[in-house]
């Protein structure tokens, strides 16, 4: 889980598609009664 300005949507993708990356994921939902991973867009 990361929380920060990212470079890119690419990045935020290339991050997510890293080996054992699924795997954290699945660690996280197995323990929280509810998880939806989203990505936000700053608009000011």
């Amino acid at each position: 889980m990361t929380i920060g300005p990212w470079e890119s949507l690419e990045a935020i993708d290339a991050w997510r598609a890293l080996p054992g990356f699924a795997e954290r994921v699945a660690a996280i939902r197995a323990i929280l009664e509810r998880f939806e991973p989203i990505t936000l867009e700053l608009i000011a």
